[in-house]
């Protein structure tokens, strides 16, 4: 967790597959549902090759996006 200057936390999970599951972010979700609008937001970090929204403010995240980011679009 990483929680920013003015309280919002920003939540990973770590997961070794490439697929992800509802299951995968059943922390986060616990996180999200008891701190609200604190919680900005969460990621399930996974081999996979794409990302994805899982749930509200909870995305998955293929975790060679930290060193290999993805173009922005124009």
């Amino acid at each position: 967790m990483i929680e920013t200057f003015d309280g919002d936390i920003v939540a990973f999970e770590v997961k070794a597959h490439q697929e992800a599951s509802t299951r995968d972010a059943s922390g986060l979700r616990i996180l999200r549902d008891s701190l609200g609008d604190k919680f900005r937001a969460g990621y399930v970090l996974n081999t996979g090759p794409v990302a994805y929204r899982l749930d509200d403010r909870i995305a998955v995240v293929p975790i060679d996006r930290l060193w290999h980011p993805v173009p922005r679009r124009k």
